[in-house]
């Protein structure tokens, strides 16, 4: 493979996720960054797919390290990219409509949480209906909707929620 083949990004993506349990998160950033710069001048659903999962990482590597405006755009560029490849149905896309649930739901700000209520509950359709109310992807929605449901004062609606969770 040469050096620009989207095969070389996908184990550069790879590569970053190992390099996050090593704690290595600088290095981990220019291995996803390089991934980033390979992918982005290919145009097929293969490397579409890696392009959402690279995003993925590189918005878990800005979250750990507290860059949660960085974060938040390359969540929600992957999630862009899932629902070009898998559609709106899809838990793939589901799985990224938490991922930026997660990122908006910690806010006093309006608009930020009804965005993250629109992802968490589009997240919590797909997985209802394509894993069942008791898978772990079902319940973790549950619990970022009671985060929601909280920082928008509505209490009850947030007990109800953390208690599907308790329930699990």
């Amino acid at each position: 493979h040469g050096p620009h083949d989207p095969k070389v990004a996908s184990r550069c993506n790879n590569l970053a996720k190992v390099l996050v349990k090593l704690g290595e998160f600088e290095e981990a950033v220019a291995v996803c960054e390089r991934a980033l710069h390979i992918l982005e001048r290919e145009g097929n659903d293969e490397s579409t797919t890696i392009l959402a999962d690279t995003h993925k990482t590189m918005g878990s590597l800005h979250k750990t390290n507290g860059h949660n405006d960085g974060a938040l755009e390359h969540l929600t560029r992957a999630l862009e990219l899932l629902e070009k490849v898998y559609g709106s149905e899809h838990p793939k896309y589901a799985t990224g409509c938490k991922d930026v649930a997660e990122m908006l739901c910690f806010t006093d700000d309006e608009e930020k949480l009804r965005s993250a209520r629109e992802k968490a509950e589009k997240a919590q359709h797909v997985f209802l209906h394509t894993r069942g109310k008791d898978h772990d992807a079902t319940v973790k929605i549950s619990c970022v909707l009671g985060w929601i449901c909280s920082n928008e004062r509505q209490f009850d609606a947030a007990d109800g929620h953390f208690a599907r969770v308790l329930a699990y």
